[in-house]
Order: structure tokens, then sequence, then C-alpha cells
């Protein structure tokens, strides 16, 4: 097995993908963006619109999955910007 390049870690933030109601398609994008350059996705997370909980998972990704890169990705696309978009 070739060992990749990098190891990423991939966090989609997004009320309605947290929630169930939306398929997380910007997150495999994400996925196949890095493996198509010789990256690995060790960790993929999908969370609300929630300050606390995104930088709690970015920390991890950091310092406890010791991750190269890390890609959010969320979704406002074609959408209106809520209050609660962060």
């Amino acid at each position: 097995m070739i060992r990749p390049w990098f190891n990423a870690a991939i966090l989609t933030v997004s009320d309605t993908a947290a929630a169930g109601d939306r398929l997380d398609e910007s997150g495999a994008l994400a996925a196949a963006f890095v493996e198509a350059r010789g990256g690995r996705v060790t960790v993929r997370e999908t969370v609300a619109d929630e300050r606390d909980r995104i930088a709690d998972l970015l920390r991890k990704f950091t310092d406890r999955d010791q991750v190269d890169l890390v890609l959010t990705t969320g979704g406002i696309f074609g959408t209106v910007i809520g209050v609660d978009e962060v």
C-alpha cells in the first residue's frame, strides 16, 4: 500500500446536514479533492452552526487526531444567510 502524502480532516458546518435533512455533498467533494492529491481523510465530521462545538472539533483534529490539513465546508450556497450562520 502506498503511504499517503498527508492526513486530512473535513468539517462540514451545516444545520441542515447535521440534522440529517440534507446530504453532505460538499464534504464528499472535499474528500475526493484530498484523495485525488494523494491524501487520506482520517476524520470527517458534520456539525451544526455552533461556535463552541466547531472550535472543539478543530482543536481535536489538530491536537488529538494530528492531521496535517483541515478543510471546512458549509451550506450557505444558494440560500439566505441566517443570523445563526458562523
